[in-house]
């Protein structure tokens, strides 16, 4: 079985797990590589991949070989391992996660799926000699795998509801769990959209010198807003990376990763948005800048929930905005079928209700009835863009491949 195939069998039979002492371990026996990288580390409900993405550009710009971790994946597990921009090679990603499972299977070790591709990627960077690792958490902050890091910024990006059952049912347990990232000594960064008295509370008591990034004046996107907060991080690695200027921060404002706002103008003038917004927050402030954005257009939207989401809700909000609304689910584990999407929506709003299917035959009815005026938004996950990608493709509408981000 190829590596992402091991590595997906291996994350379907265990679920989700979390704790750090078998990561510990198998990192102990790479050599301590986590130990030894220097590193930005970046927690948050929303924006955590654009801000890390932001940072590592600025960084990659300057003149620092620089390793980005992100997660999850659209297409391909390659995309979250980067250096300078490049993702790793199918065949070196092969060989790490081979490695991996080899001594998983030797000394009887616990590590996760995540657990193991985390360790292995902290394990390259250390052999790739990167000048900095920016690595985004997983999920939460206090357990999550890429916690065995000592950094030198951490960054807590926004705070909202998501993975509720795991982090707590209030937006204080939820900034907690995200504070677990905190390190004596460590600066961390804290964007406009989180409990800021929590937060500083908790920070104060770690030991960890808090610098807020605050609200905007004016209207801004997400995007502005996490190019913010990526400028406040590159700040504060300015006296340790010295080639840092003025011109590198502001570059942060030039990168936005694959499936963030990403627009396809069609033939027609009509617009595709993709945008892997899936929880409540993101979706709400996803339309929020879009209505703002395009204030004479009016909106479709093609969605793909995770089955650990508050789908009543996530489905509420964007019916708030859109005409039609279509279902979609694809084979990936995690994806709740479309079919109780439907039920969910027909009880909210059975008129906004559209096409629902796989992915592969839903989208391109929804692109063809399409006008001129219209917007088709397609979010809610991130488990459903590579069927999207590759349909955009089967359908001849260009679109560059999330390997090719520059």
């Amino acid at each position: 079985m190829q590596a992402a195939g091991r590595l997906d069998a291996l994350a379907q039979a265990q679920g989700m797990v979390f704790g750090l002492d078998s990561i510990k371990q198998l990192d102990r026996l790479l050599g301590s590589p986590a130990c030894s990288l220097q590193a930005v580390h970046v927690a948050g409900t929303n924006g955590k991949g654009s801000v890390a993405g932001k940072v590592a550009r600025s960084l990659e710009k300057a003149g620092y070989c620089t390793g980005l971790y992100t997660s999850p994946h659209l297409v391909d597990y390659t995309e979250r391992l980067q250096i300078d921009g490049e993702a790793i090679s199918k065949e070196e990603f092969a060989g790490i996660i081979e490695e991996g499972f080899r001594l998983r299977a030797e000394k009887g070790l616990k590590v996760t799926a995540f657990d193991l591709i985390t360790a292995m990627s902290f394990s390259y960077f250390h052999r790739k000699q990167v000048d900095l690792a920016v690595v985004e958490v997983g999920l939460g902050g206090t357990l999550d795998s890429t916690n065995i890091l000592t950094p030198a910024v951490s960054v807590i990006t926004s705070i909202g509801f998501d993975h509720i059952s795991l982090l707590g049912p209030t937006l204080a347990a939820i900034a907690m769990q995200k504070a677990g990232i905190m390190k004596a000594g460590i600066p961390v960064v804290l964007g406009p959209n989180v409990p800021i008295s929590v937060l500083q509370e908790r920070a104060k008591e770690v030991g960890s010198p808090c610098v807020l990034v605050p609200s905007a004046v004016d209207f801004e996107t997400a995007d502005q807003e996490n190019t913010r907060i990526a400028q406040a991080v590159l700040t504060l690695l300015k006296p340790k990376m010295g080639k840092l200027t003025s011109a590198h921060l502001n570059s942060a404002a030039e990168y936005t990763p694959f499936g963030r706002r990403q627009e396809v103008v069609l033939p027609n003038n009509a617009r595709l948005i993709l945008d892997t917004g899936h929880n409540i927050s993101a979706l709400s402030r996803l339309f929020y800048d879009l209505m703002h954005t395009y204030p004479a257009h009016r909106f479709q939207a093609v969605m793909g929930l995770s089955a650990d989401k508050l789908v009543y809700l996530c489905v509420e909000e964007v019916m708030k905005h859109v005409e039609k609304l279509h279902f979609v689910s694809s084979g990936y584990h995690r994806l709740l079928d479309w079919q109780k999407m439907r039920e969910v929506g027909l009880g909210i709003d059975p008129f906004v209700v559209g096409h629902c299917g796989q992915v592969g035959d839903v989208l391109p009815k929804a692109i063809s009835e399409l006008k001129s005026d219209e917007i088709l938004v397609i979010c809610g996950s991130f488990f459903i863009m590579s069927d999207v990608y590759s349909t955009l493709h089967s359908l001849n509408i260009p679109l560059p491949s999330p390997n090719s981000q520059s």
